[in-house]
């Protein structure tokens, strides 16, 4: 054999094993390539298992302490599961000293291991928000009313009735939950979520507002409208000589009307921040900024036909009068009115309404007819009964809700809702690791 077809022989050879070790190479790097392509995705399934497996742990607990189903403090909330699409999932719970943040850490694990934690503070205090608060007296039912803490148009979800457990219900409503309410757009019966509450509460204001009781809502008001005024708040719930803002100060009984409050003969300023009436005030239309505070030390009387009144806050620490007939408004959607008063008498005919929100401590009558309450009513006491008949209906409303908490925070509680839709709260929601 020649040197030449030697040659030719040892390069066919070395071509060929170089040409195999290059497939080789280039397999063992798509092996490579694959292997850890499916690692990656499977990282990365597993992650996403793990981020749902938090929260939807997350969703569960803040639902839970949100509805007053279980107590943040020590671990009450708290869950561990495993998972039926694999992992699991623990939460843990604590809540701040006064009981009002709800803490939560979820930790959500994947099939194969890895964790996610994420975690929120939640106000538990605005659980207690519903359409009707009573906790003690009676409510008695007849005809066809409603009361109703679905708001669908703003996707929020309350409780319907939040009764005391000296609350006497007289009468029978069908019960719904929002989502079994077969007349979402004409609500009839006791519906929400849930339809009906028992609370331990003793007291309206530890429901919705910072405070342990009505009293301490009353003297911080009063507070508040004396330190307007550098004024001495007196036992007997008036307020002493301004030595500031006395063109915001009226001694005597006033009146309303569409161009602002006259005490007497003289027309107040409509820039005030507090007014203070010494004596009565007697309202007819009347419009109020959103975070005004009208204080009346001698009794508010809302009488009349076909009256228009929008935002502020009434409050009286004697009686409230409301006895209005034909279309009249108390409060608009996006000017509500807040009502306070110690005690209350409420008649209300024709096709009247009231968009805000009314706390009332003792409430001697409340008969509204075909009339409605758009926000929510509280009561301490319903000594009376409150009489719900005909198409009256008290229905919670967020978007009106929130503009009167947004307004005076330092009186209310946030309102957090859980909705059919996202939960307005989970967006707060922060993911650790």
């Amino acid at each position: 054999m020649s040197v030449v077809k030697k040659f030719r022989r040892g390069y066919t050879l070395i071509t060929t094993m170089l040409v195999m070790i290059v497939l080789f190479v280039i397999g063992i790097a798509g092996a490579m390539l694959v292997y850890y392509g499916n690692m990656t995705s499977g990282a990365m399934i597993n992650y996403s298992k793990a981020y749902y497996n938090a929260d939807y742990g997350l969703q569960q607990v803040a639902y839970n302490a949100m509805n007053g189903a279980c107590s943040c403090a020590n671990n009450d909330c708290g869950m561990f599961q495993k998972l039926p699409t694999g992992g699991t999932v623990q939460v843990i719970t604590q809540s701040d000293t006064n009981n009002k943040t709800c803490f939560i850490e979820s930790i959500g694990t994947g099939q194969t291991g890895g964790q996610v934690v994420r975690a929120i503070a939640i106000s538990t205090g605005s659980s207690n928000w519903g359409a009707l608060g009573v906790i003690g007296g009676s409510v008695s039912i007849g005809g066809s009313p409603a009361i109703n803490g679905c708001d669908y148009i703003n996707q929020c979800e309350a409780t319907g009735l939040l009764k005391g457990s000296n609350l006497t219900l007289n009468g029978n409503l069908n019960s719904y939950t929002c989502q079994s309410n077969p007349h979402p757009n004409n609500p009839q019966g006791i519906v929400g979520n849930p339809y009906t509450k028992t609370t331990t509460s003793t007291d309206v204001a530890q429901l919705i507002t910072n405070f342990n009781s009505f009293s301490q809502l009353q003297s911080y008001l009063q507070n508040q409208v004396a330190n307007y005024f550098g004024a001495t708040a007196n036992s007997d719930g008036s307020i002493g000589t301004p030595t500031q803002n006395p063109s915001c100060y009226c001694n005597n009984s006033a009146m309303t009307s569409s161009s602002g409050i006259t005490c007497g003969t003289t027309a107040m300023p409509n820039s005030c921040s507090y007014y203070y009436i010494g004596g009565s005030l007697s309202i007819g239309s009347a419009s109020f900024e959103n975070n005004q505070i009208i204080y009346a030390d001698g009794g508010i009387n809302i009488t009349g036909n076909t009256l228009s009144i929008s935002g502020g806050l009434l409050y009286t620490p004697n009686l409230l009068t409301i006895d209005t007939h034909g279309n009249t408004q108390i409060g608009g959607y996006t000017q509500p009115t807040t009502l306070i008063a110690s005690n209350a008498s409420i008649d209300m005919h024709g096709t009247s309404s009231i968009n805000g929100l009314l706390m009332i401590n003792n409430l001697s009558d409340f008969s509204i007819g075909n009339s409605s309450v758009n926000g929510a009513l509280y009561v301490n006491n319903a000594s009376d009964g409150i009489n719900l008949s005909g198409n009256t209906s008290i229905n919670f409303n967020y978007a009106i809700l929130q503009t009167i908490t947004s307004a005076f925070p330092n009186l209310f509680n946030p309102i957090n809702c859980y909705s059919q839709g996202p939960q307005q709260v989970m967006l707060n929601a922060e993911t650790l690791y």
